[in-house]
């Protein structure tokens, strides 16, 4: 497995215990960068809801999110495990959404 660094976004919702729809960006010893917004299904069906009270996306009737990653487990302990198994797995293309290469201050790709 290659070697990684995994940064998981907090936002206010978050909890020790809990990661309320973490945007997720993983940099690849390769210096490929990846990225996901990770949510269980309990969370999307809480904005579905939110959604149909507010009017929001059409009434809460679909729910659109182009780098999803759907888990069980939203702790930082779930989170890891699932994102060493796709690691292991060789399947980053098809959980993560790829980044441009990172650049320096002076706009030189590092």
């Amino acid at each position: 497995m290659p070697k990684s660094s995994l940064w998981p976004a907090p936002r206010g919702e978050d909890t020790a215990e809990q990661l309320v729809f973490p945007d997720v960006e993983m940099h690849l010893a390769d210096g490929t960068r990846w990225s996901a917004t990770v949510a269980t299904t309990a969370d999307i069906e809480a904005v579905m809801n939110k959604n149909a009270r507010t009017g929001e996306d059409l009434g809460g009737r679909f729910f659109a999110c182009p780098d999803l990653l759907i888990v069980r487990d939203s702790t930082l302990d779930g989170l890891l495990a699932v994102v060493e198994s796709i690691l292991a797995s060789g399947e980053v293309r098809g959980a993560f959404r790829e980044l441009p290469p990172d650049r320096d201050a002076t706009g030189v790709q590092s």
